[in-house]
Parts: C-alpha cells; structure tokens; sequence
C-alpha cells in the first residue's frame, strides 16, 4: 500500500501551490514524463540489444578454404582478385568426340588409293556406286578433316576467351556461368561448319561447276535397232542436269 501511496503522490514538478487541481495536474504531469522517459529507455535497450555494428577486417592472401569457412557462417565477403581476368583453359577441360567414322580406314589415303586403282581400268555404269566411290570417300575424309580443323580452331578461341571480373565469384555463379558459356559454344559451333558448306554450295551452284564424274548431268539414251542393228542412242538429245538443292533441269537443244 505504501508503494502505490507513493506513486500515486509522487510530484517532480511541485511548486508552492496548494489547491488541490494545481497538485493533481503535477501529478499527472509526472506521470505522463515517467510513462514517456520509461518507454523511450525501453526503446533504447531494445534497440541497443538487437543492434550488430559492422566491423570491417581485412585479411591479406586469404586462402580459398578460409573463403569458404566465412562464407558458410554467412559473413558478407568482398574479396578483390589480383587478376581480373582468366583464360577459360585455366579452369575448363573439353574434349571433342568425332564420329567413328573419322577415324576408321574409310578416309584414310591407302583406303581411297586402292578405290582408284581399282576402278582405273574398269568402266561402270553412272549410278553404280563404285564410279563415284573414291570421289565420295576423298569428300568424306575432307569433311571429317574440315570438321576436326573447325572444332579445334573453335576451341583454341574458346579456351583463350577470358572471364573477366574484380570481385571473387562463388562457386554456384561461377558454375552457372561456364556451363552457359559451353553451352553457347556448342551451340554455336556446328553453325559455323554449316555456313562455311552453304558457301561452298552456293559458289558451286552460282558458278555452275561441274566435277569430273559428270555425276550431276547424265544423258536420256534409248535402245533402238534398224534393221539387224541394235543402236543406242541419245533421246531427243535431251541432259538432265541435278542441282545442289536437289532440283533438277532438262536441257535441249
């Protein structure tokens, strides 16, 4: 009772006044500045509590496990490279695969010598395969050479291609950004092969170039016989000739 007698007369700011109203409002007055002093000092320590001061240390060389220890306790990191740029051959290893077939006797020059000389001395008909048969293997071992060439120019330039950046990555980004990079490589790089085939086709069909074979032309023969003569001869003098595009055109004269 004592306490709540004295709280409830408690008065900072009593003067000489003796009316009862002057008094009451002192009171009240000292109330109210209590009340507002002991929820402001209870803000503070709150605050005060919950409150974490940035403290900022800087470690010289620090080694990649220490990296790693202060990042896994979710300290905020900024580490500075001393290089601010790194060729991709320092962290990425690709190795092509090529088809089978680049590899086997099919393209080799002993393969495509025995064809010629095989066929040398023989005479077959336009569509039988082995009049074209040295002329398709040589095609075939140029375009697993042109093929190998291409890659490998491709991935000489993509290994000295640099990843540049002042800040450490973390392994996540780092990750997430090489295998977007070797993605867009390997997408990109058959694109290459193909426009440099294009060309050629276009160059071949514009300049309207024959090759030795005549096996894009051949001529309309028909079987006629006068009299005892049996006779081929050429129909209506007419040559089919066959475009890059597979598209074809008949010729007369």
């Amino acid at each position: 009772m004592r306490l709540f007698q004295f709280i409830s007369e408690i008065n900072l700011f009593e003067t000489n006044a003796t009316d009862t109203i002057s008094i009451r409002i002192q009171r009240l007055t000292t109330w109210f500045f209590i009340s507002i002093f002991t929820a402001c000092l209870l803000i503070v320590t709150i605050y005060a509590s919950l409150h974490t001061d940035m403290v900022r240390i800087e470690i010289k060389n620090p080694t990649i496990d220490l990296y790693d220890k202060l990042a896994a306790n979710n300290y905020s990191i900024e580490c500075d490279c001393s290089e601010t740029s790194v060729p991709h051959k320092e962290f990425i290893s690709l190795q092509p695969i090529y088809h089978q077939v680049c590899s086997s006797d099919f393209v080799t020059q002993r393969w495509i010598d025995y064809l010629f000389e095989s066929t040398e001395h023989s005479f077959y008909f336009h569509a039988d395969f082995r009049s074209t048969a040295m002329q398709q293997f040589q095609l075939l071992a140029i375009l697993c050479q042109s093929s190998i060439q291409e890659t490998g120019d491709g991935l000489d330039l993509f290994f000295h291609t640099e990843i540049i950046s002042d800040k450490l990555m973390s392994q996540d980004f780092l990750a997430a950004e090489t295998e977007a990079r070797i993605k867009t490589f390997k997408r990109n790089a058959p694109d290459a092969f193909d426009y440099k085939l294009m060309f050629i086709r276009e160059m071949i069909a514009g300049n309207v170039l024959l090759s030795s074979t005549a096996t894009i032309f051949q001529f309309n023969f028909q079987y006629n016989v006068y009299g005892n003569r049996p006779m081929w001869e050429s129909s209506n003098d007419d040559v089919t000739f066959s475009q890059s595009d597979k598209s074809s055109c008949i010729c007369r004269e």
